[in-house]
């Protein structure tokens, strides 16, 4: 009986992922410990499953860097350590114990948990905050305590890691705790920001606290107050967005607003479409951006010609933002604009063009170009997927990609087309 096609092709995949991360893997048994490191990022990148042993190995390196990068590879990986190889790190560098927290979780529950709470007890302030995120991520709830005393720590670095910490645990935390913190101007913004943003995940009625931070105008507190409304009932919030789109016209302040009305008012608020088109005129780019996006889910009736402004822009991030609608309002000036972009546009609107003509079904003669290696990979492997949806690439010339030195990546895209165009062709592949 015929082998699937699928499994043909992933066994060919991983082989290629096995060659290619043996030639990096040399890398790993240098004497220089950069060439250590960026060897095990490599493979991170990779998520080669193949040298986890030197991974476990290079736990044992004298350079810091060097078991920090083994650590962050084998939690990439997820393979399992021994509660006895974590615990050997912890005498290593303030560096080096905060990546054994993030990586605790590489070890059975009970033991991630013992180390976590060895960690809480450390000097170094930075080794107990990564100490403590990893205690939510985990859900090491026997170390509540710890943390609770933490939280009336008079370091508010502290102090808030370990609050936020409680609430993630699913503790009850005083809100008065956290107002204390957002209201006090003695604090640096940073954790008075911190403490808004505990506050809004944990509190059940925030919305006159909202008010009084939108009320103190201070823009590094407001704009997250201000954006947060996106998660409330638009109908209960719109008359503070209202207020604001109306008389505001600073961009700190005006974008915020927006991005919550595009969450949750531009499916059923008709006043919205004229602040949207009122601010399509606005001197910021962003605040240009959020509005066209804004319109663009309301479908509105001018849509297409909006699409076409944005499209006819000097600036390139307008333009790119607007490529992609061009698959839902394909006029024959939107799809010839669509050619000249292609044609001549910079890296970000050509990738952009790329996925619209390959959704398009659009034949060009331009796409062959780009798979030029003087273009960046990005715009190359579009422009081969491109060339695979539209059938104008033959299997010979995807075969003779899959058996290049070229990028994995693209070498990958090359297997996923010739799957697709000529799947008998990787048997024959596989065996040669």
């Amino acid at each position: 009986m015929k082998e699937n096609s699928r499994k043909v092709l992933n066994r060919i995949k991983r082989n290629l992922i096995e060659r290619e991360s043996e030639i990096i893997s040399q890398g790993l048994n240098s004497v220089t410990p950069a060439v250590v490191v960026t060897t095990l990022n490599e493979l991170r990148r990779l998520k080669d499953p193949f040298h986890m042993h030197d991974g476990v190995r290079l736990l044992d390196h004298s350079s810091d860097e060097v078991v920090i990068a083994a650590l962050r590879y084998l939690e990439r990986v997820e393979h399992p350590l021994e509660n006895e190889k974590m615990k050997s790190l912890l005498t290593r560098s303030v560096k080096v114990k905060k990546e054994v927290a993030k990586a605790a979780g590489l070890c059975d529950y009970k033991s991630a948990c013992e180390i976590l709470r060895t960690l809480l007890q450390e000097p170094s302030s930075d080794v107990k905050i990564a100490a403590l995120r990893a205690c939510s991520n985990i859900g090491c709830d026997d170390a509540v305590e710890e943390i609770k005393e933490m939280s009336n720590s008079d370091d508010i670095d502290l102090k808030m890691a370990a609050l936020e910490t409680l609430i993630e645990l699913g503790e009850e935390v005083e809100e008065e705790k956290l107002k204390k913190v957002i209201f006090d101007t003695s604090l640096p913004d940073k954790n008075r920001k911190m403490a808004l943003k505990v506050f809004l995940k944990n509190s059940i009625a925030p919305f006159e606290t909202i008010k009084k931070v939108i009320a103190l105008d201070h823009l590094p507190l407001s704009s997250i107050a201000l954006e947060f409304l996106g998660n409330m009932k638009c109908e209960s919030v719109w008359e503070i967005m209202e207020e604001m789109l109306a008389k505001e016209n600073l961009p700190a302040k005006v974008i915020p607003i927006l991005k919550a009305s595009l969450k949750n008012c531009a499916e059923e608020n008709t006043k919205l479409e004229k602040f949207a088109l009122n601010h399509l005129k606005h001197p910021s780019k962003k605040v240009k951006v959020l509005a066209f996006k804004i319109l663009m889910q309301m479908d509105v009736p001018q849509a297409s010609d909006i699409v076409g402004d944005f499209l006819n822009s000097s600036n390139a991030d307008l333009r790119s933002v607007a490529i992609p609608f061009i698959y839902h309002y394909p006029t024959e000036e939107n799809v010839e604009t669509l050619k000249e972009i292609l044609h001549n546009g910079d890296e970000k609107s050509v990738i952009e063009a790329l996925k619209v003509i390959r959704r398009l079904k659009i034949r060009s003669d331009e796409i062959e170009k780009y798979m030029n290696k003087n273009y960046p990979l990005t715009v190359r492997k579009e422009a081969l997927k491109a060339l695979i949806s539209l059938g104008t690439i033959e299997a010979n010339e995807l075969e003779s990609i899959a058996l290049s030195n070229d990028s994995l990546e693209l070498r990958m895209i090359a297997l996923d087309g010739l799957a697709k165009i000529d799947p008998d062709r990787l048997t024959e592949l596989e065996v040669a």
